[in-house]
């Protein structure tokens, strides 16, 4: 049985969470180590944009900052993702056992099974969004991430509930993604419309396309709660024993450089101006 290192769920700003996912890649790439999984929640509202999202297409700009959302760039592609009540989780990982193949389908698949028992643990039955899912060019034109299932992407009842990306490098791995607790459709609405003054009216089409683990189980369950059922569902689909852990030195130091410079670093973000 293979050991990994867990690290349990934590609470923190959205720079620091960036900051640390990609610190666990960048050192693992580096110096090696054990895989990890990761589960963290964010300390206030927050906007994730993708890699290679343009932030000034489809996102209230002025509104978040006015509503004191942080606003911070992924080191993963996909669209943009509204944090607030869910739990995150994160892989980080060689291309190796138990991802086979190993290619980024393969990884996404193999993760994805482990959420899914997760899921029914709670009486949420999830499946795999199929390979044609969502083909029509104006929903794949949105800025929000849960509004579009991409093939493979996790429904319920046909409606997305857990939001993924991955970047992959030199052998290894970073997947992390959004199951959502609540999903707060009004708030979306105002944070992705183009007007200062009024919403998108885009609220009950985004409240049809999108469900959460609250809307789905009619019963309170808080993140920590979550967080123990996917650590089991993870330990038992791969047969894998989870041993908490904390960061280490290099990973540390690196996640406060990555934090300084990069991910409060509005030019990274993509709404800074060069001088």
């Amino acid at each position: 049985m293979e050991n990994w290192r867990f690290l349990p769920f934590r609470i923190s700003n959205a720079y620091e969470n960036m900051a640390v996912d990609e610190a666990l890649f960048r050192v693992l790439q580096e110096r090696g180590g054990p895989p990890t999984l990761r589960f963290y929640g964010w300390e206030r509202p927050a906007l994730s944009v993708g890699y290679f999202q343009n932030i000034n297409h489809g996102i209230n700009l002025q509104r978040c900052m006015q509503c004191g959302i942080e606003i911070v760039r992924r080191p993963t592609g996909g669209k943009a993702v509204l944090h607030g009540r869910e739990m995150t989780y994160a892989v980080v990982s060689r291309e190796e056992s138990p991802f086979s193949p190993d290619d980024l389908i393969g990884n996404y698949q193999t993760i994805c099974a482990c959420l899914i028992q997760g899921f029914a643990e709670l009486g949420i039955a999830v499946n795999m969004a199929g390979t044609d899912y969502n083909k029509d060019a104006n929903i794949n034109r949105e800025a929000i991430c849960f509004a579009c299932p991409a093939p493979f992407e996790l429904l319920a009842r046909n409606r997305k509930i857990c939001g993924s990306a991955q970047v992959r490098s030199h052998g290894c791995f970073l997947q992390h993604g959004s199951v959502l607790l609540d999903f707060d459709a009004e708030t979306n609405d105002l944070l992705f419309s183009c007007s200062v003054d009024k919403k998108s009216g885009q609220e009950a089409r985004l409240a049809a396309r999108i469900t959460s683990v609250h809307e789905e189980t009619r019963a309170v369950v808080t993140a920590e709660m979550l967080g123990k059922v996917m650590k089991r569902a993870f330990a038992e689909v791969w047969s894998i024993r989870l041993i908490r852990g904390k960061l280490t030195r290099a990973e540390q130091t690196l996640k406060n450089d990555l934090v300084r410079n990069k991910y409060t670093n509005s030019l990274w973000n993509g709404y800074g101006k060069t001088a």
